[in-house]
């Protein structure tokens, strides 16, 4: 394998959650082989244009370094991910399901949930990519609750929550318990949350630095989510700690069928009561897999000269 730096590119459109899968790709590749890693805003779909019909260099790209690889995710990035192979001849991967036919794109890497047909430049993972990596900081003592609220896979109810919250408070009263919210978070629950009778500390989400969640999750030996936090849960099971849902009613959408597969096998969670340790503690890191994965097709394509 060559020693020269990997170049990426990561074409972002500024959503935290389409952020947080581009750059936990690209670190993932970066922990195998180093990268020098740029981002950039999507062009206006004029600029793609001229790039892929007269070969026309969009602004963005005057001042940057031809890249080896475009990540891109979210809809309004591929089109210019789609000139960015053309242009520089990199490769490239769209994440979380192509709006364009798959083959403008050398990989698609797809949550299994999306039911894709397989093809041969496709790869499923178990829900989205994200930048946390398994942890060894897991403390026993150290208990996290991480609150959604409402969504079209779940039935929200505030009060059942705010029951578990204290079930699950009451249960490990030795464990220093840290709770947050989300924007989802219906005011009610974060009323009856500031007034419970159980004792934990509440950070609101608008008091949390980006830093602060992955380092909660690094460190927690218990993690409580409810299910409806779909990206939540994900990062959570790639620390490697001990994760558990919430009961909440599923609405029984792809998403939501995907998350309970999850519950007593990788998570844990509640049953008739009694809190119920996860089946199984497989560390889930979908990001360092397909990382693996992007590496052997680039090794391929150089050794083909391509």
């Amino acid at each position: 394998m060559t020693s020269n730096p990997l170049k990426i590119l990561i074409i972002s459109d500024g959503k935290p959650g389409h952020e947080n899968q581009s750059m936990g790709l690209a670190q993932a590749i970066n922990r195998h082989r180093e990268a020098l890693i740029t981002k950039v805003a999507p062009n206006p779909h004029a600029q793609s244009i001229a790039c892929l019909l007269f070969n026309k260099t969009p602004d963005a790209w005057q001042s940057i370094d031809p890249p080896d690889l475009c990540i891109a995710t979210g809809s309004g990035t591929q089109f210019s991910l789609i000139a960015a192979k053309h242009y520089f001849g990199a490769y490239s991967v769209v994440l979380s399901g192509p709006s364009f036919p798959g083959h403008f794109f050398d990989l698609c890497v797809i949550p299994e949930h999306d039911g894709r047909t397989p093809k041969s430049n496709l790869i499923f993972t178990q829900g989205v990519l994200n930048k946390i990596t398994p942890s060894e900081q897991g403390n026993p003592e150290k208990g996290l609750i991480l609150i959604g609220g409402e969504s079209k896979h779940y039935q929200w109810d505030s009060i059942k929550i705010a029951k578990q919250i204290q079930h699950i408070v009451s249960s490990g009263p030795q464990i220093k318990w840290q709770a947050t919210n989300s924007r989802r978070t219906p005011e009610d629950l974060s009323l009856d949350i500031n007034h419970s009778q159980v004792e934990f500390n509440f950070t609101p989400w608008q008091d949390t630095s980006p830093d602060w969640l992955p380092q909660q999750i690094a460190q927690a030996g218990q993690i409580w989510v409810t299910p409806d936090s779909v990206s939540m849960v994900y990062e959570s099971l790639t620390s490697g700690n001990n994760v558990f849902l919430f009961d909440l009613p599923p609405l029984h959408t792809k998403v939501c069928n995907s998350i309970e597969k999850l519950r007593f096998s990788l998570t844990g969670g509640i049953r008739n009561g009694a809190i119920c340790p996860p089946g199984n503690q497989t560390i889930l890191w979908e990001a360092d897999r397909v990382a693996t994965a992007v590496l052997e097709k680039l090794a391929s394509r150089e050794q083909a000269g391509k």
